[in-house]
Order: structure tokens, then sequence, then C-alpha cells
């Protein structure tokens, strides 16, 4: 599960640490989430982004494809 959350700034946004990254600023949403997606691939994935007070589950999704599973050794 990563958790994202509004940053003290209140305009930027806080990927926290978890066992599958450390703690990361961005200046967008998006690209929290997609940074998320990234050290989540190939696991079950749980998003949720945190903002005044409130928490809402964003993404969920399955255990992905492994990207290299279907490539030969060259």
């Amino acid at each position: 599960m990563f958790c994202i959350q509004r940053y003290e700034n209140r305009r930027d946004w806080r990927l926290l640490e978890s066992q599958l990254t450390h703690a990361a600023w961005f200046l967008k949403l998006t690209h929290a989430i997609d940074y998320a997606a990234f050290r989540g691939r190939g696991y079950e994935l749980e998003l949720r982004v945190g903002s005044n007070g409130a928490t809402e589950t964003l993404i969920a999704l399955g255990k992905a494809d492994d990207p290299f599973a279907h490539i030969a050794p060259g």
C-alpha cells in the first residue's frame, strides 16, 4: 500500500515511506501516482490519497504481469 498526502505547503504532494519506496516530494499528484505505480509494479497495489483530513482509496489494482517475462535473452 502506498500513501500520498498533501505537503505542508498545501500545493505539493508527499509519497510516504513504505516497504517498496522511500519518502518523496512531488509537485503534482499525477507524478506521485506514476512513481508509486512504477515502484509497485509486479505487486498487488493499493494507493491512498489524503488531503485536508480525508483519505480515499484511489486505485486498487491486481498483480501486474512482469513486462520482461516474455523477452528472450539477447
